[in-house]
């Protein structure tokens, strides 16, 4: 009997029966360490928004619009000023120009289902977690708008590309093939949306389903209609690319590229889309979204659901706008970028104004610094050492463009703040006019959203067993003085 035994727990340990006897971690019996409150992980940056003024209510009412007129010269026919002894002077013609901006509506919408709530007590407010969520989602909605929102700005059938060939290393188009290039230029909402695909692939109609009652809203995708196809391009030898351009469109964030191996836009596949309006074409797609996709002959570039945003105000107001169609910012020798200069000197010659900020993406904030710092000629630097012990023998690396000087502006040499801006794509520098430039006109400032009903958010009746919150408001973007800001678009990496 006693043999039995030991023989049954010698095979019980050989199975590692009794070995894994006892508690152990995996267990489960430990202390579930968790940091009350969820922590919210992600940037709320909206610099314009921040800075811009909001207004409400400043009338009886506020309708539709926002109206008002300026004038933007006061005598538009150059009346001289001579008179006759004893005879009156010419009489004066002003140009006055009407203003509208229509009010629209932004808002976004969470949930937070009973069971939720009660699984998160003693934890978190998921209620309240779900109402600040919103709200950070609608500011950081609202920031790209304020920017780029385009209700106004048609950009019609993207232009026709031209492309050549090229060899170019990491090039693998076949020798002896023959390619047609196809273009669509993209608002900034057209370019995000492209890039949240899987694959990436144009948009040009969202349909969104709404919260609450079963309902849908079309919105147009910021995507213009597709180009016509380039003249054939025909490979030969080896390392074959082709470099492709279009003709910019003024206000475009980026441009999709579609190349195929035979005339007709049903045979042409999504190559990439660009910052700028040329690209480097490596490979001959013969897979993903085609060129004719569902809607590729409509212009969707413009949302009659928004409101204009400064640039689009500044590109249909007569603003400045440069593309440098692919080349690089150019250092003048002077510790300055010629196009900067280009772009401060229009402003003064043009309208005897200045700007008072410049934004950009990293990259160009980048190229902007050794413009300035390395470029040919660029030689006046200062270094400043710290005399004291702490400091002894340390040098550090590296500098950031910190501000531009504006040469033309009218009381002297100006130092204009550069920033980059998490909705400034590469490629984009934007010229910015915050105050009013002209201390005898009869304007408060130079922009402000003005608000029918600023921020609200609504706690939805119980019709299941959830929480529904909304974050709305209700505004347009008034700027008195569009044509002082300006754009430089298609600024390809590098410097010249």
């Amino acid at each position: 009997m006693h043999d039995l035994i030991q023989k049954t727990l010698d095979r019980l340990n050989q199975n590692g029966g009794l070995a894994k006897a006892g508690i152990t971690t995996g267990s489960g019996l430990v202390y579930y360490d968790l940091e009350a409150e969820a922590k919210r992980q992600y940037p709320v940056l909206a610099p314009i928004r921040k800075r811009m003024p909001r207004i409400g209510k400043k009338e009886a009412g506020q309708g539709l619009a926002v109206h008002w007129n300026y004038i933007s010269n006061p005598n538009s026919q150059g009346v001289v000023a001579y008179v006759a002894q004893g005879q009156r002077g010419g009489q004066l013609t002003p140009t006055v120009v009407p203003m509208v901006a229509t009010y629209k509506g932004i808002g976004l919408e969470n949930v937070v289902t009973w069971e939720a709530e009660y699984a998160g007590e003693g934890y978190d407010d998921i209620r309240a977690q779900a109402q600040r969520m919103t709200l950070d989602s609608l500011i950081l909605a609202e920031e790209p708008e304020l920017l780029w929102g385009n209700t106004s700005q048609s950009f019609g059938t993207t232009p026709t590309p031209t492309g050549v060939q090229a060899t170019v290393t990491g090039g693998t188009i076949a020798n002896g093939t023959t390619n047609f290039v196809y273009c669509v230029a993209l608002t900034l909402q057209g370019y995000n949306y492209a890039l949240l695909q899987s694959p990436v692939a144009v948009v040009p109609v969202i349909t969104r389903t709404n919260a609450g009652v079963s309902s849908t809203t079309t919105i147009n995708g910021g995507v213009a209609a597709i180009s016509a196809a380039s003249s054939a391009i025909t490979t030969s030898g080896s390392n074959n690319a082709i470099v492709a351009s279009v003709t910019a469109v003024k206000g475009a964030v980026a441009y999709a590229w579609y190349v195929g191996a035979s005339a007709g836009a049903a045979n042409a596949y999504f190559s990439q889309i660009t910052t700028i309006n040329t690209a480097t074409i490596l490979t001959q797609p013969s897979t993903g979204q085609q060129a004719n996709y569902a809607g590729s002959a409509t212009d969707y570039s413009a949302n009659p659901l928004a409101f204009d945003g400064l640039i689009t105000q500044a590109m249909t107001s007569n603003g400045y706008f440069s593309s440098l169609d692919g080349a690089k910012l150019t250092p003048d020798g002077a510790n300055g970028i010629v196009e900067f200069d280009a772009a401060l000197k229009y402003f003064w010659d043009t309208y005897r104004s200045g700007i008072d900020r410049i934004y950009m993406g990293s990259q160009v904030i980048r190229d902007a610094t050794k413009a300035v710092a390395t470029g040919s000629g660029n030689a006046a630097m200062r270094i400043n050492l710290q005399n004291d012990t702490d400091s002894l023998g340390n040098l550090t690396g590296s500098m950031r463009l910190a501000s531009y000087t504006n040469k033309f502006a009218y009381n002297g040499a100006m130092d204009i703040p550069i920033e980059i801006h998490p909705n400034m794509p590469d490629g984009h520098v934007f010229f910015d006019l915050e105050k009013n430039p002209y201390p005898t006109a009869d304007i408060p400032l130079a922009r402000a959203v003005r608000t029918r009903r600023d921020y609200f958010m609504v706690v939805w009746p119980i019709v299941d067993r959830t929480w529904q919150n909304g974050c709305y408001a209700d505004e347009v973007l008034q700027v008195y003085v569009p044509y002082g800001m300006g754009l430089i678009s298609n600024i390809a990496p590098g410097i010249a």
